[in-house]
C-alpha cells in the first residue's frame, strides 16, 4: 500500500489510473471509474497520483533505452518525429516519437520551442539514440535551424498535418 493525500493508496489504483491516462480521461472520468470499482480518491489525490504514474514510467522507459534503441537498429534506424504542444505563453511538451513503430523516445516540458532548448532536447536525444535517418517535424523555423546544425545528414520532412495546418 502507498500513502498518498495522507490516505491509503493502493498500487490497483496507482495502475489504474496509468492506464486510464492512456485513454486521456478527465480526472472527474478517473474518478468515477475507480469509484465503480470500490476505489475512493478525490480528484487532487488522481492529480498527485498521475503524477506518480508518469514519474514511475518515465523512469520504466529510461531503463529500457538499451533495448529500445536496438529495436530501432534492426529495423533500420530511426525516423524521428518532432512536436511540440502548448497554448500561446505557455510553456511546451515537447516529445520525441519514432515514427515507424510510435514509440515515444523523450518528452519533455520546455519555456519555448526556441532553438536553444530544441537543441538541448536533441543532444539529449541523441545521446540516446543515436542520429535519425530522418525527421519529421513541424514548420518551426527554430527546430528546423537546431536539426540542421545538430544532424546536419539527417533528411528532414514536414509532417502532413503541419503542412496543410498552416
Amino acid at each position: 500500500m502507498l500513502e498518498g493525500m495522507g490516505h491509503p493508496v493502493t498500487r490497483d489504483s496507482l495502475e489504474r489510473i496509468g492506464i486510464n491516462y492512456d485513454f486521456d480521461y478527465q480526472r472527474e472520468e478517473i474518478r468515477t471509474i475507480l469509484l465503480s470499482r470500490g476505489i475512493h480518491n478525490s480528484t487532487g489525490e488522481i492529480s498527485n497520483l498521475s503524477e506518480k504514474f508518469l514519474l514511475r514510467f518515465y523512469a520504466l522507459h529510461k531503463r529500457h533505452v538499451p533495448q529500445i534503441k536496438a529495436l530501432f537498429e534492426k529495423r533500420g534506424g530511426v525516423r524521428l518525429y518532432l512536436d511540440g504542444t502548448g497554448e500561446a505563453g505557455s510553456e511546451i511538451v515537447f516529445m520525441a516519437k519514432e515514427r515507424e513503430t510510435g514509440i515515444t523516445m523523450d518528452a519533455q516540458i520546455i519555456p519555448t520551442e526556441s532553438k536553444k532548448y530544441a537543441k538541448a532536447f536533441l543532444q539529449a536525444l541523441n545521446s540516446l539514440y543515436g542520429t535519425p535517418i530522418v525527421v519529421v517535424r513541424d514548420m518551426s523555423k527554430h527546430i528546423r535551424e537546431a536539426v540542421t546544425e545538430f544532424f546536419p545528414e539527417a533528411q528532414q520532412q514536414i509532417g502532413h498535418y503541419h503542412l496543410f495546418c498552416q
